[in-house]
C-alpha cells in the first residue's frame, strides 16, 4: 500500500511504553469516534511528497493536534521520494518534542532519516525511534544525555551474540612478569598483563572490566591498555627488571572464559540498546 491510496493511517497503542505504531491499517475511519490518526496530505506542488498530520477523528471530522506519545510530542511526519530506480531516495522528516520523566523539560527535535536504491524506508521506521526514545526517559536516563543524532534507518539496534563474543575474543593480552628489591626482606615478585583491543561500547566496557576485575588483584586504566597485576609473592631471590613472558599457564583463554560468563549473569539486551541513545 502507498500513502496516495489513504486519508488516514491508523494509530494503536499510543499510551503503552514501547508498542506504538502507526501503520495503513484497515480500519474504516468514518466508524470511529476520537481516536488518533495521522492524516495524509500532498504537499501542494510536490508529487511525491505527503505530510502526515497527528490529530482525532470524530467519526466523519479530523480535529488537528499534536499527538502525546508518552514522552513524545509528534508536530507531524513528512516522507518526500525522488528519483527512479536505484537513484530513487526516500526522505523521512519527523518534528517531534522529546519530554523528560516529569513532563517539567523538553527539547525540540527535527528527525531526519533517508535512504537510496532499494532498500525500504518510510514513515513506519518512526514507530521504532519513538518507542525507543520513550523507553530511555521511562528507565530514567537525563534527557540531557539523549542523543537523537544516533537514530537512522538501522540503527542503534541490538547485537546479536557473535558481536558480543567478538568485543571479547578481540581481547590482546601481553603478559609479564616483575619484581621488586626489598632492603634487609624477602624481594616481591608479581605478574602483569597488558590488555589492548577493548571495545569502545561503554555498557560493554564496563562488563568486560568488570570480568578483568575478578582475575587479578588490581587493574588500572591506562591511555592505550588496560594494565592487570596478579597475586603477590615474595621470596629470598635476586629481583630482576620487568620482562615479557613468552608463555603463561592457561595464557588468556581461562581470563576470557569468565568475561564471557559475566556477559551471560549480567548482560541485558534492552539496557544496552538503550545506552546507545546517550552521549558519551
Amino acid at each position: 500500500m502507498s500513502l496516495n491510496r489513504v486519508d488516514y493511517l491508523t494509530i494503536e497503542q499510543v499510551d503503552t511504553l514501547g508498542e506504538y505504531i502507526a501503520h495503513y491499517g484497515s480500519r474504516r475511519h468514518y466508524n470511529l469516534m476520537l481516536e488518533p490518526v495521522l492524516k495524509v496530505e500532498r504537499a501542494e506542488g510536490k508529487a511525491d511528497t505527503y505530510v502526515l498530520r497527528p490529530g482525532y477523528l470524530d467519526k466523519a471530522v479530523y480535529y488537528p493536534c499534536p499527538l502525546r506519545i508518552l514522552y513524545v510530542k509528534l508536530h507531524q511526519i513528512t516522507q518526500q521520494q525522488s528519483g527512479e530506480g536505484y537513484t530513487r531516495k526516500t526522505t523521512i522528516e519527523a518534528q517531534i518534542d522529546v519530554y523528560d520523566k516529569s513532563l517539567a523539560k523538553h527539547v525540540s527535535y527535527r528527525l531526519i532519516l533517508s535512504n537510496s536504491g532499494s532498500t525500504v524506508l518510510d514513515f513506519m521506521q518512526c514507530n521504532r525511534i519513538f518507542n525507543l526514545i520513550n523507553l530511555y526517559v521511562d528507565a530514567d536516563n537525563p534527557l540531557e544525555k539523549l542523543n537523537l543524532a544516533v537514530f537512522t534507518q538501522y540503527e542503534p539496534r541490538e547485537d546479536d551474540r557473535s558481536t558480543l563474543l567478538r568485543a571479547v575474543n578481540s581481547l590482546q593480552f601481553e603478559f609479564f612478569e616483575n619484581s621488586r628489591n626489598v632492603v634487609g626482606k624477602d624481594n616481591y615478585f608479581w605478574e602483569e598483563a597488558e590488555v589492548r583491543g577493548i571495545t569502545k561500547d561503554p555498557y560493554l566496557q564496563q562488563i568486560i572490566l568488570n570480568g578483568l576485575r575478578k582475575n587479578c588483584e588490581s587493574l588500572y586504566v591506562k591511555d592505550d591498555h588496560i594494565l592487570l597485576t596478579f597475586a603477590h609473592d615474595r621470596a629470598y631471590s635476586p629481583s630482576f627488571s620487568r620482562r615479557k613472558m613468552e608463555s603463561r599457564p592457561g595464557g588468556d583463554t581461562s581470563i576470557k572464559d569468565d568475561i564471557k560468563f559475566e556477559l551471560a549473569k549480567n548482560y541485558d539486551s534492552r539496557t544496552h540498546l538503550l545506552s546507545k541513545l546517550k552521549k558519551e
